[in-house]
C-alpha cells in the first residue's frame, strides 16, 4: 500500500514561524498517537517546507520529519499528498481568534485538529544558547526612544551592563545567541521575544496595536511585562524597573530621569 505524505508550509514570517513551530509540535504528536492506536493510516513521511535558509538552524525542533526549500511553484497534488497544512496566510487564523480572543497557536488547533501550547519545546536547541550572559540589559534599535531608554539604564542601573542592538537583521543561530546571553531584553512583539520566553529570559515587551492583544502574547510571569500603545521610553521604563528588580534583586537608584538628550548623531560624534 503507498503511504500517506503530509506536508506543512511554515509561515515566512519569523514573528510567526516559532508559533508554528508549536503547532506542528502538537499536530505531529497527537497525529502519530492516532496511528499507533489505529485510528488513522501511517503518514509518512512528514515534509516541513521552510521559507529561510537560517531557519534550517531549528531543524532539531522537528524530529523524524524532512525539512525542505519554499517553492511558491511548487504543485501539490492529491496523487502525491495526503494532507496539506498550509500556515503561510496568518489571516484566516486572525479571523478564527480575534471574534473569540484566542492565541494564534489556539486558531490553528481549531482549523486543523490540534491542542497547541502557545510556546515550542526547545529540547535539545537550549544547547545552542550562550551560557554566558554579556548583557545585563538589551534594548532593540528598532523602539521608538532606543536610545533614550540606553541613557535612562545608563543613569539609573550604573552596573548594568546595558546596550542597543538591532535585532531583526540577526540570523537565526545569531538570534538565539544574542537573546540567550541576555539577562532582560526590551524589545517589540517578534520572534526575538518570543525566543526570549522560550529561553526564559526577562522581558519588557512592546506590542503594536495592529493585532489582538491576545493573538500573539506570551504566557504571565513574574519577570515579563508587556507594554502596549505608546512605545516612548517614559512608558517603557515602569515595566523595565519592574522587572530588572524581579530578575536581578537590585533596586532603582533613584536618579532623575532625564527628558532631553542629544540627537543619536551627536552621540556617535561623542559631543
Amino acid at each position: 500500500m503507498k503511504e500517506k505524505k503530509l506536508f506543512v508550509r511554515m509561515p515566512i514570517n519569523m514573528d510567526y514561524f516559532l508559533p508554528a513551530v508549536a503547532f506542528v509540535h502538537n499536530y505531529v504528536l497527537q497525529l502519530r498517537t492516532q496511528v499507533g492506536i489505529g485510528m488513522k493510516p501511517k503518514v509518512e513521511p512528514i515534509v516541513i517546507e521552510l521559507w529561510r535558509e537560517d531557519q534550517y538552524f531549528f531543524s532539531p525542533l522537528f524530529p523524524r520529519m524532512e525539512l525542505t526549500m519554499g517553492d511558491e511553484n511548487r504543485k501539490l497534488s492529491r496523487s502525491e499528498w495526503a494532507c496539506v497544512v498550509d500556515l503561510r496566510t496568518v489571516d484566516r487564523a486572525l479571523a478564527v481568534a480575534q471574534p473569540v480572543g484566542k492565541h494564534i497557536t489556539d486558531a490553528w488547533g481549531i482549523m486543523f485538529g490540534a491542542s497547541p501550547s502557545p510556546l515550542p519545546e526547545l529540547g535539545y536547541m537550549v544547547m545552542y544558547g550562550s551560557r554566558e550572559k554579556t548583557w545585563d540589559i538589551l534594548v532593540e534599535a528598532e523602539l521608538t526612544d532606543s536610545f533614550k531608554l540606553l541613557k535612562y539604564i545608563e543613569m539609573n542601573y550604573p552596573e548594568a551592563r546595558a546596550g542597543v542592538c538591532k535585532l531583526d537583521t540577526l540570523r537565526c543561530s545569531k538570534l538565539m545567541d544574542t537573546v540567550s546571553s541576555t539577562k532582560l531584553l526590551i524589545a517589540r512583539r517578534s520572534a526575538a521575544t518570543y525566543l526570549a520566553t522560550m529561553l526564559k529570559v526577562g522581558l519588557v515587551e512592546y506590542y503594536p496595536d495592529d493585532l489582538p492583544r491576545t493573538f500573539l502574547s506570551q504566557p504571565p510571569r513574574e519577570d515579563y511585562r508587556v507594554v502596549f500603545g505608546d512605545c516612548t521610553a517614559e512608558s517603557i521604563w515602569p515595566s523595565l524597573e519592574t522587572v530588572w528588580e524581579t530578575s536581578s534583586g537590585m533596586k532603582y537608584q533613584g536618579v532623575p530621569i532625564i527628558e532631553q538628550l542629544p540627537f543619536t548623531a551627536e552621540i556617535v560624534l561623542g559631543k
